[in-house]
């Protein structure tokens, strides 16, 4: 996803200390997080010695309320910062060969507006096989949601770029869903319609589960991409991540990736297959 993960925010939370909205001064962060196997017979637990913390939380990212000083301590008040995430930096064993692919993203701002950037792509036999830039600027709706209009250049080596402009909306959906929607409209009236949705399931207090599935809708035939109209294609990835430290962790997990409709067809046509899966091994970096 673009921007900042709201997922990340709550695993920053059960380790940083707080920032009081009146007082300003520091309390201890707590020395670990609850995990799927804690939740049935600690709750009550949590919820006393997080009582900022839990009904900070709940009530913005479930039903959406409008934060105030009281019910936001975990926002900074710092003012501007400067993050940079490498949410992939990793290698795929699939039936093309091995890629080595990232996903790296960073923003620069407040709590309201924020310019972000980030690049996504992979390499192939040495080569860049394909690569996205995205350059926006992101502002907060509510705690939950985040707004982004900005623009994406599309690089391929053996076909002309691509230049969109686009809007999307991404956030903490109910249940701590990670869920984004991009409308992109590029040259010659080229529309992308892409939908992500991602969950992080702790296992413990440093491992992690991470399903996600984007599908990509396309308004009209993209031929010099090989590219159909209608639902193009589906990826779906599930990664296992332990973090050594909160700002680094290594990880492995599966991807799989099938073309449909037009795309499954020229995908054939250029002697590529229409479904793919890999094992993939990497890391996830953060600062």
């Amino acid at each position: 996803m673009q921007g900042y993960n709201r997922s990340k925010i709550m695993r920053m939370l059960w380790r940083a200390p707080n920032i009081h909205p009146v007082t300003k001064t520091l309390t201890p962060p707590l020395t670990s997080r609850p995990t799927m196997w804690d939740i049935p017979f600690t709750l009550d637990t949590v919820a006393h010695m997080t009582k900022n913390k839990i009904f900070a939380i709940l009530p913005p990212l479930l039903f959406h309320a409008p934060a105030t000083a009281e019910t936001a301590p975990f926002v900074s008040t710092n003012g501007n910062q400067l993050m940079l995430d490498a949410t992939e930096l990793e290698w795929r064993d699939n039936d093309a060969g091995d890629v080595a692919a990232w996903n790296v993203s960073g923003w620069y701002g407040g709590n309201t507006h924020k310019l972000v950037a980030s690049s996504e792509g992979e390499r192939l036999h040495n080569n860049t096989d394909a690569h996205e830039v995205h350059i926006a600027w992101q502002r907060a709706l509510n705690p939950s949601w985040d707004m982004q209009l900005g623009g994406r250049r599309d690089f391929q080596p053996s076909n002309p770029s691509r230049d969109w402009g686009f809007v999307s909306i991404q956030g903490l959906a109910p249940f701590f869903i990670d869920a984004q929607a991009a409308l992109y409209i590029g040259e010659s009236g080229l529309t992308n319609l892409s939908l992500v949705a991602g969950y992080e399931l702790s296992l413990t207090e440093k491992m992690a589960l991470e399903p996600e599935i984007e599908a990509n809708f396309y308004g009209k035939e993209d031929v010099g991409y090989g590219i159909g109209t209608g639902l193009t294609d589906i990826e779906i990835g599930i990664r296992l991540r332990y973090e050594i430290l909160p700002q680094f962790a290594p990880y492995i997990g599966v991807d799989w990736l099938k073309s449909y409709g037009d795309t499954a067809d020229n995908a054939r046509a250029a002697g590529d297959n229409a479904e793919q899966s890999a094992l993939v091994a990497g890391m996830r970096a953060w600062f």
